[in-house]
């Protein structure tokens, strides 16, 4: 392991009884010398238990104390033309999680432009809106305006109430009758009344007293 925790590989391990080189040989067009990779594969064992590194065809691993097992459905880093396909389907993976990116993005930034309109549409209300102090200037006018509205009312209802009937405006039991009423007494022409006594009834000494009788 390198300074800088990056795996590195050695090619001074013994070899292997049976070792990786009997399925696997170096790709020429490699950058590292042949040498080199003959080196590595013959310190892999291939099926071998004895081998401190080792591998088998059904997918098992073992390294030193570690064991475990990996398939894969193609080979991706076995030979050139395995490594090109596994580049080009990488790449068209991460196409595809790029447009997911994108679309996601174009989604947030559509959100955020809707949020933002709200949000103007907010502010142009908050600012429109009437404030406290003029709301409570507005609720004295009104209460003020009501208030004068009743205050000038009362004087009419209290007039009304105190207006004498008709019947005893007209007289009726009152000895000073409103001046109109005099005035009508006043121009009526007085019956003069005579003197004369009126004649007493029948059987009451009418002939005693001179009148004639029937």
């Amino acid at each position: 392991m390198a300074a800088d925790g990056e795996l590195l590989i050695s090619a001074g391990m013994p070899r292997a009884a049976r070792p990786l080189t009997a399925a696997l040989r170096p790709d020429p067009a490699a950058a590292l010398p042949a040498e080199t990779v003959v080196a590595v594969l013959n310190a892999i064992g291939l099926d071998d238990p004895g081998a401190f590194t080792a591998v088998s065809a059904d997918g098992t691993w073992r390294n030193g104390p570690l064991r475990g097992r990996h398939a894969a459905r193609r080979a991706r880093h076995i030979g050139a033309a395995a490594r090109a396909a596994h580049r080009l389907e990488r790449i068209r993976e991460l196409d595809a999680e790029l447009g997911v990116l994108a679309r996601q993005a174009s989604e947030r930034a559509q959100a955020r432009a809707e949020l933002d309109t709200a949000l103007g549409r907010i502010d142009a209300l908050v600012r429109a809106a009437p404030r406290s102090a003029d709301l409570h200037a507005a609720r004295r006018v009104a209460a003020a305006a009501v208030n004068a509205s009743h205050a000038q009312r009362r004087p009419g209802r209290r007039r009304g109430r105190e207006r004498p009937p008709a019947a005893h405006s007209l007289g009726g039991g009152d000895d000073h009758p409103p001046r109109h009423v005099r005035a009508q007494r006043a121009s009526r022409p007085i019956r003069r009344v005579s003197s004369a006594p009126s004649p007493p009834r029948a059987g009451h000494g009418s002939a005693a007293r001179g009148w004639p009788t029937s």
